[in-house]
């Protein structure tokens, strides 16, 4: 580096800070004035008057409509918020003290938090620095680790991928990608602590944690997706399989309205209205009435194939996240195979079960 590692560490937590902000809220006056400071993000903080309106409704358009930024929709299968994801960060929370705009989002495990919490460790090791404390500093490096290794890096590939996918406006795409940056280049940074042997920082008291925020239309994950079923056949034919395709966990990929809206353009079948599950069913749906369920699978196998390049692309650029890669490699795979599948159910006779 060519400069001193404090001033190195200082910009790190203005970044960690400035990027959980960008993604727990809408941005308001204040912060458009300080994104038109900063090298890299002013050029794309338009001055006209319409600036902050533009900046509200995308933000709304890629959070509340299409990218869910919440580690549990890609780490658990169960498509709600609070679940096990959600413990598991909580956890490391109250262990560093850390509570800030825990009220701002539905659950713990929001990107804006995680993030939030790594600007408040990198401040924890720019003063044990600043005050030549060993211990303190290794305390906080430990927990950057278990923040980074155990959640951000298993899980900010596919959010950030899905929001580029999703975003029109330069500042978002420019969020992006520094997000995925600055997660994999402190991989490299931080080592992953060895279970069992965090130091222990003097004691201090960990913070009582909010309950859950009240769930918004936004918020709410839960797909009820089997609303026309018999108990007993939940698990059967087309909405078991959708309900895989949705899940990122599942198959690689976050499939954002977004996304399942293009593909139902290009292939000119209507998207209804309504939360993922529904959308991805009706086309299927309508894609059996015109003829066209091989073009659908190739074009949902097209969206994977893609992510799948990506992740070669970006272990190679990033050799620590190589445990993140294996992880998204592998459902990557599955996603393709349960894709394979639906080929070949479709190519079968017509008396034999299909979807």
């Amino acid at each position: 580096m060519d400069r001193p590692p404090i001033e190195e560490l200082q910009a790190r937590r203005g970044l960690y800070d400035l990027l959980a902000r960008l993604y727990l809220r809408p941005p308001d006056e204040t912060l458009l004035q300080a994104l038109r400071e900063l090298p890299g993000l002013a050029e794309h903080v338009a001055i006209p008057p319409d600036a902050l309106e533009a900046l509200q409704v995308e933000y709304e358009a890629i959070f509340g409509r299409n990218v869910y930024p919440y580690e549990s929709l890609y780490r658990d299968r169960e498509l709600m918020l609070n679940t096990a994801a959600a413990d598991r960060i909580a956890r490391l929370y109250a262990a560093c003290g850390f509570a800030a705009g825990l009220n701002e989002a539905g659950a713990p495990d929001h990107l804006g938090l995680e993030l939030g919490l790594m600007a408040q460790l990198v401040a924890r090791e720019v003063a044990a620095l600043a005050g030549e404390d060993g211990a303190a500093r290794s305390w906080a490096r430990a927990r950057q680790g278990q923040c980074l290794h155990e959640h951000l890096a298993l899980w900010v590939t596919p959010c950030v991928w899905a929001i580029e996918r999703v975003s029109t406006h330069p500042l978002y795409l420019t969020v992006a990608r520094l997000t995925m940056e600055l997660v994999l280049d402190d991989l490299g940074r931080v080592e992953a602590p060895v279970l069992g042997s965090l130091p222990l920082e003097p004691v201090r008291e960990a913070p009582t944690l909010p309950p859950p925020g009240p769930t918004s239309d936004r918020e709410l994950i839960p797909l009820r997706p089997y609303p026309d079923q018999p108990e007993g056949e939940r698990d059967q034919g087309l909405n078991r399989v959708v309900r895989q395709l949705i899940t990122a966990d599942e198959v690689g990929i976050f499939f954002s309205r977004s996304d399942l809206t293009l593909i139902g353009r290009q292939l000119g079948l209507p998207v209804p209205i309504g939360e993922r599950f529904q959308m991805l069913r009706g086309l299927f749906e309508s894609a059996g009435q015109f003829e066209l369920i091989a073009p659908l699978i190739d074009a949902l196998d097209a969206l994977v194939t893609t992510e799948a390049s990506r992740v070669e692309a970006f272990v190679g650029a990033y050799p620590a996240w190589s445990a993140g890669a294996d992880h998204w490699r592998t459902r990557l795979e599955r996603g393709r195979a349960l894709l394979e599948e639906l080929r070949t159910q479709m190519r079968a006779p017509l008396d034999e079960p299909t979807l």
